[in-house]
Formats: C-alpha cells, sequence, structure tokens
C-alpha cells in the first residue's frame, strides 16, 4: 500500500488558510468552532521548517508556505512506506456554505474514555520525564 502526501499549490493553500481565518472569524456551522485556530497552520508550518532544516533540506527562509519544502519533508520521513505525492491544484467552490454542510459522508474518528486513558497511562509509563517526552516529540521527523 501507498501513503499519500496531498501537497497544495500556494494559491490553494493561501484559500485554505483564508478560509480558516473567516470561519474562525464567523462560524457557518456548529462544527467549525471545533477546527484549529489559523494561528495553528502557522505553528504547524513553522514545526515542519524546523524539521526541513534538521533533515538539510533547506536552508532558506520559510516565512511563508512553500509547496517544495512540504513535500520534501513528507517524502523523507515517509521513505519507507511507500509515499506518493498527490499535488492539490483546485479549489473546489463551496459557494457561501460551510464544507461541512456538504453531503459527503463522514464518520467521526473518537477513542472511548477507557481508550484514551489507557494511551495516556502507556504515554506516562514510557515516559515518566515529560522533558524526555518532548525532545521525542520534537524531533518527530527523525526516522
Amino acid at each position: 500500500s501507498s501513503f499519500i502526501i496531498p501537497v497544495p499549490t500556494k494559491p490553494v493553500r493561501f484559500v485554505i488558510e483564508a478560509a480558516r481565518a473567516a470561519s474562525a472569524k464567523t462560524p457557518r456551522h456548529e462544527r467549525e468552532r471545533g477546527d484549529a485556530q489559523p494561528n495553528v497552520l502557522d505553528t504547524v508550518w513553522t514545526e515542519l521548517c524546523d524539521a526541513a532544516t534538521g533533515l538539510g533540506i533547506s536552508g532558506r527562509s520559510h516565512q511563508s508556505y512553500n509547496p517544495e519544502i512540504y513535500k520534501e519533508v513528507y517524502l523523507e520521513v515517509l521513505k519507507y512506506r511507500r509515499p506518493v505525492v498527490l499535488p492539490i491544484d483546485t479549489v473546489i467552490p463551496t459557494g457561501d456554505r460551510s464544507v461541512y454542510a456538504l453531503q459527503v459522508p463522514f464518520r467521526d474518528l473518537l477513542p472511548t474514555s477507557t481508550e484514551a486513558n489507557e494511551s495516556v497511562a502507556e504515554v506516562e509509563q514510557h515516559y515518566p520525564d515529560l522533558v524526555k517526552l518532548e525532545e521525542e516529540l520534537a524531533g518527530w521527523y527523525v526516522v
């Protein structure tokens, strides 16, 4: 099996960012209240750029989204998983509707309370030192 890496072009990414900012400010659907705030996209991008630097992928400035850096980091991280790059160069217009209002079948993926508690207990058992856990999480891209 392959691991698909969706890579939006810069124009598509900008549309995504603008839509996220608009829905954060004025949600059009109750589920939009649970979406990550726009600053999360910025934080994730910064972390991805840190990974790129750690992997020696690029020494350039990473102030704004760059699909090449995005792609190269995930190709490196997933190099043992048969990655396939899927360029995303089309924005599907939703009009003034929320994406949650589209008639697309979905199913929420949520752990039960027992599963969540067991997962937390397992992490606490393996990482009694939270500093060590934070260090390993910061190096998520090292394979």
